[in-house]
């Protein structure tokens, strides 16, 4: 799906970060638009591409902001209930707490499917149905393993741009990992889990150059004028992603 407008905002402070972060260490950026190449000394790159990261975070804040009081709490509560019963619906699916009885709990759900290593688990969501999860134990090993999940666990996140057909995506996909197992086949790549033999093609633009790349179209277009934001419509049926945040 097209990305919402504070997903694009977003997304330039990450691309803002990476290519800065290159010129950090001395390289050139070479941005490919339109058929050429424009070089950008390191120097330069690094001042105005922070400066640019800076500007799209605090019109992300302001995007955010202009939202109706409670509406973007109000969308993320509904949507991780949902999660959250949609998972406990599922034999072998347990969703981790650390408190049961806390009050406000935000969009971020850990669960297991028992028996299976997370790492699968989070392969499988994203090779065969494009949900974006994390995996592994989140920096917070000695929780996790008195919660009694030591080998790890699966993380997804809902928020503004998350819909409810995205949350009931990915309980249908669970529920037939659970059902079925997997299409393909998977095994373990540089500690990695990832599909064997895998026969689709990488995308074009895949890759760090496609992100420089396609992040320097961005700014060019976005300096010209080019592509208006629309107005911040938070509700389910918003376009957007369940990607771990």
């Amino acid at each position: 799906m097209a990305p919402t407008a504070v997903e694009r905002l977003a997304g330039a402070v990450l691309a803002a970060e990476a290519i800065a972060l290159l010129a950090v260490v001395g390289w050139e950026i070479v941005a490919l638009v339109g058929g050429d190449t424009i070089d950008v000394p390191s120097s330069v790159a690094l001042i105005v591409l922070t400066a640019i990261g800076a500007v799209a975070l605090a019109a992300a804040c302001e995007t955010l902001a202009s939202l109706p009081a409670g509406t973007l709490e109000a969308h993320e509560a509904y949507l991780r209930e949902r999660l959250v019963s949609g998972l406990e619906s599922i034999p072998g699916v347990q969703v981790v707490r650390a408190w049961a009885d806390a009050p406000d709990p935000v969009g971020v759900v850990t669960f297991s499917v028992v028996g299976h290593d997370p790492g699968l688990v989070a392969a499988y969501l994203s090779a065969e149905h494009g949900i974006g999860v994390r995996d592994g134990r989140f920096c917070a090993h000695p929780l996790l393993a008195r919660l009694g999940y030591a080998s790890g666990a699966v993380r997804a996140s809902v928020g503004v741009g998350t819909t409810q057909e995205e949350v009931d995506r990915l309980i249908t996909a669970l529920e037939t990992y659970v059902t079925d197992g997997p299409t393909a086949r998977y095994e373990i790549v540089d500690a990695c889990w990832t599909v064997a033999d895998d026969p689709r093609p990488l995308p074009e633009g895949s890759g760090l150059s496609g992100l420089i790349a396609t992040a320097a179209a961005g700014f060019i277009a976005g300096a010209a004028g080019c592509g208006p934001v629309p107005e911040p419509q938070v509700s389910a049926a918003r376009a957007g992603s369940l990607v771990d945040a």
